[in-house]
């Protein structure tokens, strides 16, 4: 009995990690591969359905992919890796639902914004369209005035997503002497965070959208180590 347990709580153990690695790959793949898709159906005024697809595609292989290091916290007794897989679980589900509100927001400024130019004689869509100082300056205003309180929504959840992407990085670094490659993975994480959290300070400076686009590469790489271990995790599962 004691070895049928012990059989079928490595076996519980081997088949989400697995689940969680392939589903990090998904994540990458799906929403480059089905891109025509949820651009066709934004095209056609089928926004909210391109939401629907690219959520499903984005955030569903994602929680996943986290639910893995909750596991892993679970086996190696890792609180913080723990907790953090937990609040990023629940952030990307909130991230789901509030994308589902964010396109009919968006088209619906997208829309007053043209209302605006037209009622200023002018149309965007004419590229040749010359504009006075006072033109430029009217519907720059007016613009501005439309897109703040989204520019606000995005900046808190750009702070959000950067904090927690800090502290579930330094979760998985505690657990280097357990896992192979955490180290690697949880130096990226911390650095790519830190680098975003230093680009959004300094975003009027160009400095600022440079270190962004750092941090989101050393960003991914940690990601892509976070595969690697899951992976290894798996294997090692099955073999113990």
């Amino acid at each position: 009995m004691a070895r049928v347990a012990k059989k079928k709580g490595k076996d519980f153990l081997k088949r989400p990690l697995r689940v969680a690695a392939v589903a990090g790959i998904l994540a990458i793949i799906l929403p480059i591969l089905f891109s025509p898709l949820t651009t066709y159906l934004s095209s056609v005024g089928l926004s909210l359905i391109s939401t629907i697809f690219s959520g499903l595609f984005r955030y569903v292989p994602g929680i996943f992919f986290i639910y893995g290091f909750f596991v892993l916290g679970k086996r190696y007794n890792k609180k913080l890796l723990r907790i953090m897989s937990v609040l990023l679980i629940i952030f990307l589900i909130l991230s789901f639902i509030g994308s589902l509100f964010f396109a009919p927001v968006a088209q619906d400024i997208a829309t007053q914004i043209n209302q605006t130019a037209a009622q200023m004689g002018l149309n965007l869509t004419e590229t040749e369209t010359e504009l006075t100082t006072e033109q430029s300056t009217l519907l720059f205003s007016s613009i501005f005035s439309l897109i703040l309180p989204l520019l606000i929504i995005i900046a808190i959840y750009f702070v959000l997503y950067t904090v927690l992407t800090l502290l579930f990085s330094v979760g998985v670094l505690k657990a280097q002497k357990e896992i192979k490659y955490a180290k690697l993975a949880g130096i990226f994480g911390i650095t790519g965070s830190a680098l975003n959290i230093i680009g959004l300070l300094t975003l009027v400076l160009v400095i600022g959208i440079f270190l962004i686009v750092i941090g989101f590469i050393s960003i991914f790489i940690a990601y892509i180590f976070g595969i690697v271990i899951l992976f290894q995790e798996s294997k090692k599962a099955k073999e113990g």
